[in-house]
């Protein structure tokens, strides 16, 4: 253990009455000064280990006052491409049409899974809601969704798609013979023929 002859306390340590040694700051706190009879809390934005001065929260976490170096990851369904963060709200929600799937993370890393349209902050590729509220949801009837996607796509006027998770726009069908297909997003026919006509597939 180091001795100290005499003289101001040292930074990141501190020295109480009838002091012989200093004694390191303990882990979430810190001194940046000499003298210094207790220590402060680490400052928001960094970290402090056991007798260190503060150091930047790294990209991907957050660090709140008095962190240690059990550093909060950003959650997933987010990232943080920068350092110095603060608070979990200050987390990037993951980008509409990509996923966050792990925690930590300084970009998002996958897309959203053919099948499902993805919104901001989605944490799976397929169905599931992120803590942060953003989503993967599967693509509903009377549209289809190709990877990579952040809204459904509605099926033609003259098709229809009666499954969920349609993949590309061959998961519409073309209207039955003898019924219509008047709008898009269809999951049935709009309706029957009507007597006195007559309706081809397609139509």
């Amino acid at each position: 253990c180091r001795t100290y002859p005499g003289g101001d306390c040292p930074v990141a340590h501190y020295c109480p009455n009838k002091t012989a040694t200093p004694k390191s700051c303990e882990a979430g706190t810190t001194s940046n000064r000499t003298g210094a009879s207790t220590c402060d809390a680490c400052p928001p934005g960094y970290y402090c280990p056991a007798g260190s001065l503060p150091i930047t929260c790294p990209a991907g976490r957050y660090c709140p006052a008095g962190t240690t170096d059990t550093i909060p990851a950003c959650p997933i369904g987010s990232f943080s491409n920068s350092t110095g963060k603060q608070m979990m709200s200050e987390c990037t929600l993951c980008s509409a049409t990509q996923v966050c799937t792990t925690p930590g993370l300084t970009a998002p890393d996958s897309w959203c899974d053919a099948g499902y349209y993805c919104v901001s902050g989605a944490a799976t590729i397929q169905a599931g809601l992120g803590p942060l509220g953003g989503n993967a949801t599967v693509c509903p009837r009377g549209y289809y969704c190709p990877a990579r996607t952040s809204a459904p796509i509605a099926c033609l006027p003259g098709t229809f798609n009666n499954k969920t998770g349609g993949t590309n726009a061959s998961a519409c069908t073309a209207c039955t013979p003898g019924s219509y297909c008047l709008t898009s997003g269809l999951s049935v026919p709009t309706g029957l023929c009507s007597a006195s006509y007559y309706c081809l597939a397609g139509q």
